[in-house]
């Protein structure tokens, strides 16, 4: 995040301006100009900025402006300087790959991914990001999602990429998305007002920006999808209780009744049936930082499931991307959930010393 008047919002701008036909106007303002400018000469004059700012990038972004958002997420979280009480902070598997070309095969296009994207990186700075990010000459060339806990890792591998791509990909993520979700369950776990924090990643393959958002919004009981109905409806379960109660973990009813009716005898609540959900019930999922050192993660995923492979194009490149469905035949394994509470820190092989320096950063990559 920049200042409003830094060298590349003000790149922007000027080229804003300039489209309109205002950068030129000697008879007022820029801005004066721009606000009297019809809708449709902005509107093609923001696609045009937009489309220079490069693959995955928006030209127009939050700014600091030392009133409304004073200072980067990266300064102003990690102090714990926040206005709310509690947070329920996630991210997904593979947020990057959206994000940024397709194309990145070797050291140096990696280096000169960084370089367009964070321009202001000195070379101590890309030693630093190397030192963490840098891809072993032996690494694993199978595409597959890691399970956060043991090798390959998404520092390397992944369902959508392998090698210096997938490096980059995850890189993006978490420089972009993941470390800012560590960031905001620090920040509400050391807060004066903090009343709660809690962490979750969502990894059901394939795990893009924004997959968490469908299994949320749509009916539970939806088929043909990686997510079985006791899957959607313990995740819609945990954002609902957090809204409703301040608590996203679930309740002893609904961790025996995972997918049905809460009305139990107890009889049924000391023997739940079907797929295993306890991991988010409270006293196994606890609070971010709840102890000194703790950085408590839900991680939540399936297993089983018949493959189904797909051809996906981004940014020119065909990839051949798998998720899981229920079997037709029985032939394959069932789909059932898989719900594990981890340290954030350690996984993926140290993200959370990974988080750490892009928070020592900052001040270059603007985050």
């Amino acid at each position: 995040m920049r200042d409003f008047d830094g060298e590349r919002p003000t790149e922007y701008y000027q080229a804003f301006a300039d489209q309109v036909g205002c950068a030129s106007n000697t008879s007022e303002s820029i801005f004066d100009c721009l606000a009297s400018a019809d809708m449709k000469t902005l509107q093609n004059a923001n696609a045009w900025v937009t489309a220079s700012a490069g693959f995955g990038q928006r030209a127009f972004v939050p700014v600091t402006d030392g009133s409304l958002i004073q200072e980067r997420p990266s300064q102003q979280l990690l102090r714990g300087d926040v206005n709310g009480v509690r947070v329920l902070s996630g991210n997904n598997g593979n947020e990057g790959v959206v994000f940024v070309p397709q194309n990145i095969t070797s050291e140096t296009a990696f280096r000169d991914s960084i370089r367009r994207t964070y321009r202001d990186l000195s070379d101590q700075n890309m030693t630093s990001i190397l030192n963490l990010y840098a891809v072993p000459p032996d690494s694993s060339g199978v595409y597959a999602d890691s399970d956060g806990v043991t090798p390959p890792f998404s520092t390397t591998n992944s369902n959508w990429a392998v090698g210096w791509q997938q490096a980059a990909d995850n890189l993006y993520a978490e420089t972009t998305i993941v470390c800012p979700s560590y960031w905001l369950a620090d920040a509400y776990a050391k807060g004066d007002k903090s009343e709660g924090s809690w962490k979750y990643q969502f990894s059901v393959p394939a795990s893009l920006h924004g997959a968490d958002v469908y299994p949320l919004i749509t009916d539970p009981t939806v088929q043909g999808t990686g997510m079985n109905e006791v899957f959607r409806t313990s995740f819609q379960r945990i954002w609902g209780n957090f809204v409703v109660n301040g608590d996203p973990t679930l309740t002893t009813a609904q961790i025996a009744s995972p997918a049905g009716n809460l009305t139990l005898d107890a009889a049924q609540i000391a023997s739940p049936e079907g797929d295993d959900v306890s991991a988010a019930g409270a006293g196994h999922w606890l609070q971010w930082g709840e102890t000194d050192g703790l950085h408590a993660m839900l991680n939540l995923n399936m297993t089983g499931g018949m493959p189904v492979t797909q051809s996906m194009n981004f940014d020119g490149s065909d990839i051949a991307v798998t998720s899981y469905v229920e079997s037709t035949n029985g032939s394959w394994p069932p789909l059932e959930v898989s719900l594990h509470v981890v340290d954030a820190w350690s996984w993926e092989g140290g993200r959370g010393k990974r988080c750490q320096l892009w928070a020592e950063l900052g001040a270059w990559a603007f985050v």
